[in-house]
């Protein structure tokens, strides 16, 4: 979802499929590093998913925010199911680096405990619009929220 005049568009990403992989027929490495590292007073682990286009660099803390990682079993998109089999926890912190392009580093700031209504988890009706998808991407398709 966006602000502004973009408002209306949505991207909507199928999980199962990995880009480079549709794109180029190469599945992504994926490996726990032996290397930790210190974040927000925690010693996090790395899993590195690689690809040739680029890294992904996942660092946990092996103690905090479990998830079940079968929940996510068919979720290969950045290698995000392969991570959670290693991890089994949530990342505190994601590295996202393309090969002579750029570095993109998401931290989690605050964690905080609390009831969530499901109906906040609502997915809007989408149109497709051809003209918002004029270059085709495989698992991704840009739509407008009907309002």
């Amino acid at each position: 979802m966006q602000d502004g005049e973009a408002s209306d568009i949505c991207t909507v990403m199928d999980a199962s499929v990995d880009l480079e992989a549709s794109m180029m027929g190469t599945i992504p490495t994926v490996q726990k590093l032996d290397t930790t590292v210190m974040l927000g007073g925690a010693v996090c682990n790395i899993v590195r998913v690689k690809w040739k286009t680029g890294t992904y660099d996942y660092y946990y803390d092996p103690t905090r925010l479990t998830v079940d990682a079968s929940l996510f079993q068919g979720h290969v998109y950045d290698g995000w199911a392969e991570f959670l089999k290693i991890s089994g926890v949530l990342p505190v912190q994601i590295v996202k680096t393309v090969k002579g392009m750029t570095t993109a580093t998401q931290t989690l700031v605050s964690i905080k405990q609390e009831a969530i209504a499901d109906e906040l988890f609502t997915i809007p009706t989408l149109i497709p619009d051809e003209e918002l998808n004029v270059i085709k991407v495989a698992g991704k398709e840009l739509m407008r929220i009907k309002r």
